[in-house]
């Protein structure tokens, strides 16, 4: 490796590693108080869609009458984020419904699929939408309780995962380096 190229790579799987961990510990944290990251993921959503309805009224104002869209575009925007915040626990109930149904139509298609192309692995296709419809089912079982937890657990579990993966690609660099004699 070239002397910049090592002290990059060097720099880049020390940062790699040092993200990664955090996020895992972060996607913990989340897991263990999901419906606080619940909670937070619906406000944060409403606070996001607010701003965003905001810029896009402010866009629309004094534009000729054709050009308008942005203001109604921007009250649907705010409606939409001030409902977020009015009515967190119904929020967090339609957005569960919304993942469930989604969690079925994938599973779903991701059986259809494998089943009618048989591809190449298809059966880890096969398997993943059984999954995915067993997880629904279960799911819709238990709402609307799962509506306090579903959304944190699975912010939770993609930060984790995401943190694992960074984690790992920061440890593979490092063992590239190492490999090639160059000081890790």
């Amino acid at each position: 490796m070239e002397a910049m190229d090592a002290e990059r790579a060097r720099s880049r799987w020390k940062s790699s590693v040092a993200l990664g961990g955090a996020t895992c510990v972060v996607g913990v944290m989340a897991f263990r108080a999901s419906s606080l990251a619940s909670y937070l993921a619906v406000l944060s959503t409403g606070l996001l869609l607010v701003i965003a309805g905001a810029l896009a009224v402010l866009h629309g104002m004094g534009r000729e009458a054709g050009e308008r869209r942005s203001l109604v575009h921007g009250a649907f925007l705010l409606f939409t984020g001030l409902m977020l915040f009015a009515y967190p626990t119904a929020s967090l109930r339609a957005l569960t419904l919304l993942l469930i149904g989604y969690f079925v139509v994938a599973g779903v298609y991701r059986v259809l699929t494998s089943v009618l192309d048989r591809y190449e692995h298809w059966t880890w296709d096969l398997a993943d939408g059984l999954l995915a419809m067993a997880a629904g089912a279960i799911l819709i079982r238990s709402w609307p309780e799962t509506a306090f937890w579903l959304l944190g657990a699975l912010i939770a579990i993609e930060l984790f995962v995401r943190g694992a993966s960074m984690l790992a690609a920061g440890l593979s660099l490092r063992h590239g380096l190492r490999a090639s004699g160059a000081p890790a």
